[in-house]
């Protein structure tokens, strides 16, 4: 009742732990300190810069990050391909697609969160016709129809190259792109991780969202090696093997992880007046990729992390 934290804090953050002192104990924060917390870390003028996938990746890409191959904007009024082209309808796509046949492309809100409206689809060409068949489904769509039916987001959508991950990212689970949540934060003009932990999705899945039924596993910062996994539950369940093909998770090492902790540090320092982040990362045969930041990461992460949030955020 002091710190106003509520029972789904308490179970969260495992309060009833014996080792935690009270002093740890009043060090986690609730919503409103958390939201204070933030402000402090990101101005809030700022944030748009993340919360908008077009400007974000164009800042990532001129500063020499890497990310998935943009393709284009599609936007009924303000569209534009890679190459300056107008995105603006069906037509328009269909002429920006002819340059992809046979490649799979990735379709997402411009302003959304939890894999919420993404699609992914290959573009396949037949009797000089143009279709795409979103992954996972064996329905041939036309772009008119594929338009009206997946890209009617009025913040547009941004459209990209399918990321082809590392062989042992797609042993995790190959139907989905599977992804690191890494915490990182700026301190006296230093850039620290905080946490790390490795989002799988489930068979059949494109993505590997928990609210489309994916899963997490902490992983050991010193090492890259995955811990046990677990669902993102109030009351978690915990295995070490993937629940749908029995793929060995626990102790399995992570491709890359230097480069993967030094890009981390990196893509902070390129959004001004930020300190603080949550970025969601892939890994491909060549190395680590950024695939979007969050400057308002779900607080419920730090939970995975071992240290109070006040703590992790002073």
């Amino acid at each position: 009742m002091l710190k106003r934290l509520g029972p789904l804090m308490y179970y969260e953050a495992q309060l009833w732990r014996p080792e935690l002192s009270f002093k740890d104990k009043m060090g986690f924060l609730n919503s409103q300190q958390y939201q204070r917390r933030l402000a402090q870390l990101n101005p809030v003028p700022y944030r748009k810069l993340s919360q908008h996938k077009v400007t974000e990746k164009a800042l990532l890409q001129l500063a020499g990050i890497p990310t998935p191959a943009f393709a284009g904007f599609f936007h009924p009024q303000k569209g534009f391909a890679q190459r300056g082209e107008p995105l603006r309808c069906a037509t328009e796509l269909s002429d920006m697609l002819s340059l992809c046949i046979g490649k799979t492309l990735c379709f997402k809100p411009t302003e959304g969160w939890g894999g919420s409206g993404f699609v992914a689809a290959q573009v396949k060409a037949e009797n000089e016709r143009l279709y795409l068949i979103p992954l996972g489904q064996n329905e041939k769509l036309s772009v008119p129809e594929f338009v009206s039916r997946y890209l009617r987001s009025a913040q547009g959508m941004l459209i990209e190259h399918y990321l082809v991950q590392h062989s042992v990212m797609a042993d995790f689970n190959p139907d989905s792109v599977n992804t690191l949540r890494i915490w990182v934060k700026q301190t006296h003009g230093e850039a620290q991780v905080l946490g790390v932990i490795l989002r799988i999705g489930r068979r059949h899945a494109v993505v590997d969202n928990a609210s489309q039924g994916g899963f997490i596993a902490r992983v050991n910062m010193m090492t890259g090696q995955l811990q046990r996994a677990m669902t993102t539950e109030l009351l978690p369940v915990e295995f070490d093997t993937h629940p749908d093909s029995g793929v060995q998770l626990t102790g399995r090492q992570l491709p890359y992880w230097d480069e993967c902790l030094a890009l981390a540090r990196k893509t902070l320092s390129v959004f001004p007046h930020s300190r603080f982040a949550g970025l969601d990362m892939a890994i491909s045969k060549t190395g680590p990729v950024i695939i979007e930041l969050n400057l308002e990461p779900d607080k419920v992460t730090a939970r995975n992390f071992g240290l109070p949030l006040k703590q992790l955020l002073s």
